[in-house]
């Protein structure tokens, strides 16, 4: 990923307030300081420079450093690996049956019933608020109920294939707030990326744009953003060869932690009638499945960023949303030098 397309990615995550391009690679004391930062927090791998030294020397001596355990799970060498070997084993059936107990994850081989514990407790830290402590994002499971076909109410004659639905809750979320307009994107969020981010940020932008013309003065958005997520079969049913390169919960995990969604429903149908989800059944229009094409559209390109300064740079937020929390108070300290090796 380019250096923009990096900082688009951060600046949608939840639980990042202020994306700093052009940090440097060994982290100083002045550098944090001169964003008012407390500590550093890094995973439990080591990292170096290319004098084989810890890249975090100086604000561990200083006691500013913070160690998390690294997070287990797909990485970037997978995904590789699957796309060169165009498998399936990594398609999960059914993720309904997995957080009940009652199915295993692929390649595991680990107990079914700790692997329920697994994702579920990964499931409902990726749905929690931008403090990480509170609930967030609701979480649904669709299932069909019935089936009724109606030729009256086909646009083409062919007769209307209309389903009904029934949404479980499975995690707990904030409601839609008074007033907020529901809106409802589904797709297969497949190697999450740029792309996915800028047609968020669109949708965001035209929610907000349509609320300003009535007049919006509420201290909320305007919006809330209700994402259906497809499982494997389907995806791999219309793409085709081992496609999604990620499972649903993989891609699950994508979606939950990007600040636009407010509301994720797994088993989303292709093709959808109403309701369509569970915070309004009553509302929305017919899903359009975009063609597949390898050439993503331009407005997939995420802004450019400026070349880097000669010191610490004030970047502005590339991700504006009305619900990001307020920037934080950078102070104003002399311009960091580098600091001597000990």
């Amino acid at each position: 990923m380019s250096l923009p397309e990096r900082v688009l990615a951060v600046s949608a995550n939840r639980w990042s307030t202020l994306p700093i391009p052009y940090a440097p690679y060994v982290t100083s004391l002045d550098w944090i300081s001169h964003y008012g930062c407390k500590y550093v927090v890094h995973g439990d791998d080591i990292t170096s420079d290319a004098g084989g030294e810890d890249c975090y020397r100086f604000v561990k001596e200083a006691g500013r450093f913070k160690v998390v355990k690294r997070t287990p799970g797909i990485s970037t060498t997978d995904l590789v690996g699957r796309m060169l070997e165009g498998g399936k084993g990594h398609f999960v059936g059914s993720l309904r049956k997995v957080v009940k107990g009652e199915e295993s994850m692929p390649r595991t081989g680990k107990d079914v019933q700790d692997e329920k514990s697994v994702v579920e407790e990964r499931l409902g830290a990726y749905a929690s608020n931008e403090t990480g402590l509170e609930p967030g994002v609701g979480v649904f499971f669709c299932e069909e109920e019935g089936l009724k076909e109606d030729a009256d109410k086909d646009r083409n004659g062919g007769g209307n294939r209309e389903c009904r639905y029934r949404f479980d809750e499975y995690i707990k979320g904030k409601p839609p707030l008074p007033g907020q307009r529901i809106v409802y994107v589904d797709g297969g969020w497949d190697l999450f990326s740029s792309g996915h981010i800028s047609f968020l940020r669109e949708v965001v932008r035209v929610e907000e744009e349509k609320a300003r013309q009535v007049g919006w003065s509420e201290e909320y958005s305007p919006w809330f953003v209700v994402a259906g997520i497809h499982v494997d079969a389907v995806i791999n049913e219309v793409k085709g060869g081992n496609y999604p390169i990620m499972n649903v919960y993989e891609r699950s995990l994508c979606v939950l932690q990007c600040k636009v969604s407010l509301c994720l429903l797994f088993n989303s149908p292709l093709s959808r009638s109403t309701p369509h989800h569970p915070t309004n059944p009553d509302q929305g229009n017919t899903t359009k499945l975009i063609p597949y094409s390898t050439s993503p559209p331009s407005s997939s390109q995420p802004p450019s960023i400026p070349p880097p300064p000669t010191s610490p740079p004030f970047p502005t937020d590339l991700f504006p949303l009305s619900t990001t929390a307020a920037q934080p108070t950078i102070p104003t300290l002399p311009t960091p030098t580098a600091t001597p090796k000990s």
